[in-house]
């Protein structure tokens, strides 16, 4: 890269540098965070399905009912 140019990146470079094992980890291990993020969606639907359910009553129904469809 260019020297003059090489200013313009200062945020990208800093970026990578503190972040390069979280951010080039695919390339190693191959995993995602995609069931993390569809077992989210689960329980948000929930949630909204029953109109605001308490921290006790949500925690019950997702671990003692099968599915999450109410």
């Amino acid at each position: 890269m260019p020297e003059e140019a090489r200013s313009y990146f200062t945020d990208i470079f800093t970026a990578v540098g503190n972040w390069h094992h979280e951010i080039f980890n695919w390339w190693d291990y191959r995993f995602t965070n995609a069931f993390t993020e569809w077992l989210n969606n689960g329980i948000r639907k929930v949630y909204d399905a029953g109109n605001g359910l308490s921290f006790e009553v949500l925690r019950f129904k997702l671990l003692y009912t099968k599915g999450t469809h109410t």
